[in-house]
């Protein structure tokens, strides 16, 4: 087993209780890392044989530039279960949501999940 790792993808959306932060799109980073089984992909050199990262990405993407939400708490679920989505074989998903300058005195603000498959 090892883990893919996508560190900060950067999306600007819409997500946000107050109406400040449903004005424009702000900046959100996305780190994802998914447990997945590289014996195969190993031994075979086969993109085939484990999960595309490029896949993750599209995942990702459609979520966090997609329906507006209130809380990062559920865009972090939302993000987990489209990742989940793109290949069974992914076990354990970690997503870190960080919104980057959010309208109150810090740098930034987020959340991480972990999702364990069933």
């Amino acid at each position: 087993m090892g883990w893919i790792y996508l560190r900060r993808l950067r999306f600007f959306a819409v997500h946000g209780l107050l109406p400040e932060e449903r004005r424009h799109p702000q900046e959100f980073w996305v780190d994802v890392r998914c447990q997945v089984d590289f014996k195969r992909a190993s031994e075979t050199d086969d993109v085939a044989d484990t999960v595309n990262y490029a896949d993750i990405v599209a995942a990702v993407r459609s979520v966090v530039e997609g329906e507006p939400v209130n809380l990062l708490e559920r865009l972090a679920r939302q993000v987990a279960e489209a990742v989940r989505a793109v290949d069974r074989r992914i076990g354990a998903i970690e997503v870190t949501i960080t919104k980057v300058r959010p309208p109150f005195p810090v740098d930034s603000a987020g959340v991480e999940v972990t999702w364990y498959a069933d």
